[in-house]
C-alpha cells in the first residue's frame, strides 16, 4: 500500500485489526520498502502491539502516546545521528509519553539495530517472537532466503494480552511505497524459562 499523506492509516485485515495468540508467540510478516530514491527513504513503517485499536497520527501514520510496543522501521533521519539508517527501533509506551519525531525516538527506545530494508537482494521479512516473563527477539530476512539476522534480543515488557497487531506506514517529501505483503501468527511453546540477559545487535 501507498501512503503519500503521513495521516493514512492501514491497520486491517479484513477491515479490523487483530488481537494476537494470548502469552507466547512468533508474528512473521513480509514487507517491501521501495521509491526511486537508492540512498534515501521516506519515512518508514512501523508494527504496533497496542491495548487499543489503532486511530491515525503522527508516529508512522498512527497515534502518539500508545499503550503497548511500537517497532519503528525508520528509513529517514530527522536529524544527524551516529550509525547508520534505515534503523529499527523498539519502544514501549504507558499511554502517557509523547513519542519524539523530531529526534527519530532518540533515546526512547529499548533497542535498536541498523540494517538494510530497501533495494535488498532477498525479500525483506521480519520476525518478531515473544515469549512471556523471558525474552523477546526481532529478527530480519534482508539478504539471503531464510537466512534471520538478529536486531535485538532483550526482556520482555508486560504487554496487555492479547493486544492487537497492526502496521502503519507514513512517507513525506522523498516519497517510498510501504506495503505489507503478508502476516501471520503462531503459538509459541517454550520449555527453558532462564530469562536472558539483555543483548544488542
Amino acid at each position: 500500500s501507498a501512503y503519500g499523506d503521513p495521516r493514512e492509516l492501514q491497520v486491517r485485515r479484513r477491515g479490523q485489526p487483530q488481537r494476537c495468540i494470548r502469552d507466547s508467540y512468533e508474528i512473521t510478516s513480509e514487507f517491501v520498502m521501495k521509491g526511486k530514491s537508492t540512498t534515501t527513504g521516506g519515512d518508514g513503517f512501523a508494527m504496533w502491539l497496542t491495548t487499543t485499536r489503532a486511530q491515525p497520527g503522527p508516529v508512522f501514520g498512527s497515534m502518539n502516546r500508545w499503550n503497548g510496543l511500537g517497532i519503528i522501521f525508520d528509513t529517514f533521519p530527522n536529524q544527524p545521528h551516529r550509525g547508520f539508517f534505515p534503523r529499527i527501533s523498539v519502544v514501549e509506551n504507558d499511554g502517557t509519553k509523547t513519542y519524539n519525531t523530531d529526534s527519530d525516538g532518540e533515546k526512547q527506545d529499548l533497542a535498536q539495530c541498523a540494517m538494510q530494508l530497501r533495494h535488498t537482494p532477498a525479500e525483506t521479512r521480519l520476525r518478531f517472537t515473544y515469549v512471556k516473563d523471558v525474552y523477546m527477539e526481532l529478527a530480519i530476512q534482508n539478504q539471503e532466503w531464510n537466512q534471520w539476522n538478529k536486531c535485538f534480543r532483550i526482556p520482555p515488557v508486560n504487554l496487555p494480552g492479547p493486544p492487537y497487531l497492526g502496521f502503519s506506514a507514513s512517507t513525506g517529501e522523498v516519497t517510498d511505497t510501504h506495503s505489507i505483503v503478508s502476516v501471520w501468527t503462531n503459538k509459541v511453546v517454550y520449555n527453558n524459562r532462564t530469562p536472558p540477559g539483555r543483548e544488542r545487535a
